[in-house]
């Protein structure tokens, strides 16, 4: 009995040494990541200044200003800073004149910060302030909803301004830190965003989680013991049916809106990445899953590529500029891009193992796929119907008589023939592909204007492995979960 006593005892000791160390950790990782009194101070002091100059045009459809976002909750990151202003606009406002009040209204108050128009549902203007001589800068969005009632929404935007009220309310500041903490484990991983070009987390999604769970440490714990899809989160009680009105790998109710799922944005890859992140954390933890300098990812590019040189002839690049349009727009059609082309790779035979999208600044868009042939034999063997079946046997021969090299019965009594291919290189089919038959394709209507406009596929090799651009794509292409398997040893 003293045994299992002892045994008992010793697991409570390894849990509360491993809990220890995991305090020790994120300490440190807060004393870096917390924003000082003196960074709060800047914000408040540009804050101001926006909203003051906003509430000096006198436009009677704006109704009022409000700050959000992580800046208002006091939960945003020292190298993630960011202020959203939010203009709520008198709900009976035609979107026409909505849309021209918010980008005037955008671009008139961020005169002074490098003003440019973004999309989401509807367009804002967001510019940046550089502090610090330059080596920080603070993103700044004019952001437009509409004055609505709670659950009443017209836009996407109108939530936002209850959930910071919401948030503001109940947060500790115990829990904001904590939430600092979960961004930046969630960065370091990479699966800290919501847009569609990450697919994760927002921040909103880290702070249902903290309250939640109360801190950090409990939610990687409960997102390490996730064993199947369809587990919901919910701040208040669970609503009826919930798991049949949301199909998604993990539902999470938004507290100020039950009838909306934050988990639906929350690619199922991001979500594997996090359940495999905390277990690895918890197993071995490490202030190197905080990281979120992006130049760790290629300090040991060239030793990755050294092991896996010849993978490279394998992997084809397409590259094309497009026209500007909002970001999850265009991520959403080249990601319909990769899909579609790879599933013709694969129709083909090259097959696809493995298809990413990528842009770049200049409106530049990479689809990468790696392959399990960049080439193909010059002739194919089809297997045709048994000799027993007859009408088919008659159909194969006269299908492919004609087009076959050589056509034979084999040892298993059915039909065979050995048929040229009209290509078989990679690259040339798919250029072939896109010029002449990308409607066929599955491509994107909205991408069809731009490959019209001009297009290159390459392969990568020791000469375009150089470009920078390129190497931060194959690093991802082919490294990006590497940090966390390594931290499994």
């Amino acid at each position: 009995m003293s045994n299992i006593n002892n045994s008992n005892n010793n697991n409570i000791i390894k849990s509360d040494a491993k809990d220890l160390e995991i305090d020790t950790i994120t300490d440190k990782v807060l004393k870096t990541i917390k924003p000082s009194l003196k960074d709060f101070q800047k914000l408040e002091a540009i804050e101001n200044k926006i909203k003051d100059e906003i509430y000096g045009y006198k436009i009677p459809q704006i109704v009022d200003i409000k700050t959000g976002g992580s800046f208002a909750k006091d939960t945003n990151l020292k190298k993630d800073m960011d202020i959203d202003i939010f203009i709520l606009i008198d709900k009976n406002t035609t979107e026409l004149d909505f849309e021209k009040i918010a980008l005037d209204v955008g671009f008139k108050s961020l005169k002074e910060y490098h003003p440019i128009t973004r999309y989401s549902e509807h367009p804002y203007v967001e510019g940046y302030v550089f502090l610090n001589n330059n080596k920080e800068h603070v993103r700044l969005n004019v952001v437009p909803c509409y004055k609505v009632e709670q659950g009443q929404w017209k836009s996407s935007a109108d939530r936002s301004q209850y959930h910071t009220e919401y948030m503001m309310k109940i947060l500790t500041l115990e829990q904001k830190n904590q939430i600092r903490i979960l961004k930046a484990f969630l960065k370091g991983i990479g699966i800290y965003g919501a847009e569609l070009s990450i697919a994760g987390l927002s921040g909103y999604v880290t702070e249902v989680l903290i309250l939640k769970y109360g801190n950090f440490k409990n939610v990687i714990k409960n997102i390490a013991m996730l064993e199947k899809k369809g587990k919901v989160i919910a701040i208040d009680n669970i609503p009826n049916n919930i798991t049949e009105k949301f199909q998604s790998p993990i539902i999470i109710i938004d507290p100020v809106d039950s009838n909306r799922n934050l988990g639906s944005a929350i690619s199922p890859e991001s979500l594997s990445r996090f359940i495999f992140g905390a277990r690895v954390f918890l197993k071995k933890p490490s202030i190197n899953f905080f990281s979120i300098n992006s130049k760790k990812d290629l300090i040991n590019f060239d030793k990755n590529l050294q092991k896996l040189s010849e993978l490279l002839q394998y992997i084809l690049v397409l590259e094309f500029k497009y026209k500007n349009r909002s970001s999850d727009i265009i991520w959403g059609q080249l990601k319909k891009l990769a899909l579609s082309l790879a599933r013709h790779l694969n129709d083909k035979e090259f097959e696809a193992i493995k298809s990413e999208c990528y842009i770049y600044n200049n409106n530049l868009a990479k689809v990468l796929f790696l392959l399990k042939f960049n080439k193909l034999p010059h002739f194919v063997k089809k297997t045709g119907p048994s000799i027993f079946m007859e009408k088919e046997m008659f159909k194969f021969v006269e299908k492919n008589k004609e087009k076959s090299a050589i056509i034979w019965i084999g040892d298993d009594m059915r039909l065979l023939c050995l048929k040229k291919r009209e290509i078989t290189d990679a690259i040339k089919f798919l250029e072939r592909s896109i010029r002449l038959d990308k409607r066929n394709l599955g491509i994107p209507k909205g991408l069809l204007n731009d490959l019209n406009k001009g297009f290159k596929i390459y392969k990568i090799n020791k000469n375009t492995v150089k470009n920078i651009h390129n190497q931060r794509v194959i690093h991802d292409f082919l490294f990006k979960d590497l940090s966390l398997f390594d931290s499994t040893d």
